[in-house]
């Protein structure tokens, strides 16, 4: 028997579409969300889309997009659901709700999750519940979805690695290195030209970012120049650390894809202070190298996406977490890769190819599919 398989998720942000899109033209998914709009400043799939069925999601505190009450009946009802692939949160009624129907024969359930995270530790009684409680939850599923191996090998400390599965966490690629091939490089008065795109919350910690440039152009390359997009509630922060502006250029959002690759194949860097998560695939469709701190219980908490820096190919992990760590860093990297897209290019284009491409992520969902064939 083939299942309908439903994919069940707060929001559908819009670079997730052609995703979606391609798991059902090819597999049959259908996704369950939110009718709600607003996610942490997330520009979302607002179209109708024939794989789209929105239902209606309650988030009863405001401001919290996490904290979700979701009506899973409705949703195995409406949707003929034989199997669900649902978000992973432990503020998602539907972790409770999907696991409880499961013990008592309803359809299979697996979690598409980072897992666990061991980087938080568990020195608190409160870390110490909620890693419990993650590892209690994720081994009832039937299965897993990971963004990363690494992620995979420490939900293996818990179920069976028979289920769980990798799905490198990516999005629709190939727009963007056409852009970056009909533009070329593009050159900008002075040098370097840094580059950073994210919202403007504080685990991302771009007044960090500034401050470090900022001792970089006065100490190494007084022509240097960082590039800003983004905004967000930290952007008091941002402003307040960019001083008198010299050298920083504050673009706000920008979602036009053309402009924003002009940006990019202006640069010679891409460097975060913070959390990295789906910025990092940006920058490299682009071939441009990625600078970020190592992730440590210590210093930011990436997104499963961190493990794309490998150092030597795709960019730079700098050690230790601090603004004079990230100062010598920078003068370092341009130091030994004063071009720094020549060094880097064909390892990335490599790189990209092999592991970030859509069609990457496509392959790793249709053994979900199978699996899930398999178990209804």
């Amino acid at each position: 028997m083939t299942s309908q398989i439903v994919f069940l998720t707060r929001f559908v942000p819009h670079y997730r579409v052609p995703l979606l899109r391609r798991l059902h033209a090819e597999l049959g998914w259908i996704v369950a969300t939110s009718a709600e709009e607003g996610a942490q400043g997330l520009k979302l799939a607002t179209e109708d889309e024939p794989f789209i069925r929105r239902f209606p999601f309650r988030f009863p505190r405001p401001g919290d997009p996490f904290t979700t009450i979701v009506p899973v009946g409705q949703i195995l009802k409406e949707t003929g659901a034989s199997a669900i692939v649902s978000e992973f949160g432990l503020r998602m009624s539907s972790t409770y709700g999907l696991l409880a129907r499961r013990r008592l024969g309803g359809v299979p359930v697996m979690f598409w999750t980072h897992g666990f995270n061991s980087s938080r530790g568990e020195t608190s009684m409160k870390d110490k519940a909620l890693q419990g409680a993650a590892r209690l939850l994720l081994r009832q599923a039937d299965g897993c979805v990971c963004y990363s191996e690494p992620g995979l090998e420490r939900l293996a400390q818990v179920m069976p690695r028979d289920r769980l599965f990798v799905a490198h966490n990516t999005m629709d690629l190939a727009p963007l290195q056409a852009s970056a091939a009909r533009l070329g490089r593009l050159e900008v008065p002075g040098g370097p030209h840094l580059l950073s795109v994210g919202r403007m919350l504080a685990d991302k910690d771009f007044p960090l970012l500034i401050r470090a440039f900022r001792r970089f152009r006065a100490q190494c390359a007084p022509d240097a120049t960082l590039t800003l997009v983004g905004d967000g509630p930290d952007m008091p922060a941002v402003r307040a650390a960019a001083g008198d502006g010299v050298g920083i250029r504050l673009l706000g959002s920008i979602y036009d894809e053309e402009i924003l690759a002009r940006e990019f194949m202006s640069a010679d860097l891409f460097v975060y202070a913070g959390a990295v998560g789906l910025a990092a695939n940006h920058a490299l469709a682009f071939g441009l190298p990625v600078m970020i701190f190592e992730q440590t219980p210590q210093g930011p908490l990436h997104s499963p996406e961190d493990v794309y820096v490998v150092p030597g190919v795709s960019g730079v992990r700098v050690k230790p977490y601090t603004q004079e760590g990230l100062v010598a860093a920078m003068a370092e990297f341009f130091t030994r890769h004063p071009n720094p897209r020549a060094a880097f290019g064909a390892k990335i284009a490599e790189f990209v190819e092999e592991n970030l491409s859509l069609d990457r992520m496509v392959r790793d969902f249709s053994a979900v599919t199978t699996f899930l064939n398999g178990r209804v």
